[in-house]
């Protein structure tokens, strides 16, 4: 299981994101520091030569969920947020990416699990889930 991220990559809201990553104990998948992902140069690297979608996270624990940081979505943070849905889980406010907007960031990213996602995120959308 795995849990995607859309976030505001401006420079304050990273370092927010990367104190509290940090404070979880949350650590890249990929043999490089947690502060690697507020550096530009080595993630503009990472996307054109590497292909890279997402900046992995977990915790140690094996079983632990992957956090994936979306880089380069192809949808903009500001577009999306203005179509966010808001839930409230266990007492906190989320906001998730609309159902069209899940779509269309899934659609031809390469990965065989976003087309089993695409699937079940259609379905939902013609049962009327928000």
């Amino acid at each position: 299981m795995d849990i995607d991220l859309m976030l505001a990559l401006d420079a304050g809201n990273l370092r927010r994101f990367l104190k509290t990553a940090e404070s979880l104990g949350l650590q890249p998948e990929l043999p490089v520091r947690l502060s690697d992902l507020a550096d530009e140069d080595k993630l503009h690297h990472w996307i054109e030569n590497k292909h890279l979608l997402a900046f992995a996270l977990r915790l140690p624990e094996a079983s632990a969920p992957t956090v994936d940081i979306l880089v380069q979505p192809k949808i903009g943070f500001e577009e999306a947020f203005t179509r966010r849905v808001d839930k409230e889980l266990g007492g906190f406010k989320l906001s998730l990416a609309s159902l069209d907007d899940l779509i269309a960031l899934k659609t031809d990213t390469g990965r065989p699990h976003d087309v089993s996602d695409i699937e079940a995120l259609r379905r939902l959308r013609e049962l009327g889930a928000a």
